[in-house]
């Protein structure tokens, strides 16, 4: 079974609905989404903070898949010590249908991502053109459904969910405030810009399969 089938078997209630607007180009903010290299800038006190603790910060546990389709995606697995202390709660919370031991971005290309940590819950985001410097935003977050979940799992999941919500709404203002601001750089330059060949290769993977596909019409 491919990844979305088993995402749509999982999928549970929608627990979060967000929807924003961005001013930049829908391209610039997808590829926001595609490389890592500005957590530890944009997301100081957000996202920086939670992937030392949660991820591996092992290279060879963080890994990229870019077939040709340009659905492309990024594995990293969870930090060992963290999963000994997750497990500790795993009889209480119960099994899920699509459970695993890492971190998940997927691109379906070409504007919409589904990201998931270790598949107790799933973050869809839809990426829609207004303008050539607009872009709308659609967000949704789905929990899963869970069996054997005692109460006290009941409300630890509730806690992580509600965590979880605010933790992603802070995470998108802070892409928004650097996505504008690039668009605002990028309007200035001169010259197009050029992925780094190691920490941009999903952003030159996507830019490859889009002229590509343009050059088919």
């Amino acid at each position: 079974m491919g990844f979305l089938e088993q995402v749509s078997a999982a999928l549970g209630t929608c627990i979060d609905v967000h929807e924003s607007s961005i001013q930049a180009n829908w391209k610039l903010v997808i590829e926001n989404s595609l490389e890592g290299y500005h957590v530890p800038f944009v997301h100081r006190t957000s996202l920086a903070k939670s992937s030392e603790i949660q991820f591996s910060q092992d290279e060879k546990d963080s890994q990229d898949f870019m077939p040709e389709t340009g659905h492309s995606a990024v594995h990293n697995h969870a930090n060992e010590k963290w999963l000994q202390r997750w497990s500790r709660y795993q009889k209480d919370i119960g099994q899920w249908p699509f459970m695993f031991e890492h971190y998940v971005h997927q691109l379906v290309f070409p504007n919409l991502t589904v990201t998931s940590f270790l598949g107790y819950s799933f973050h869809v985001q839809h990426f829609r053109p207004l303008a050539h410097d607009l872009t709308s935003v659609h967000s949704s977050i789905y929990s899963t459904r869970f069996d054997g979940q005692s109460a006290r799992g009941k409300v630890l999941m509730q806690s992580i969910q509600t965590e979880n919500i605010g933790f992603t709404h802070q995470v998108f203002d802070e892409d928004k405030t650097a996505c504008e601001r690039t668009q605002r750089g990028s309007a200035q330059a001169s010259r197009p810009s050029i992925p780094g060949e190691i920490i941009e290769q999903r952003v030159s993977d996507f830019r490859k399969t889009y002229h590509r596909l343009q050059k088919l019409k």
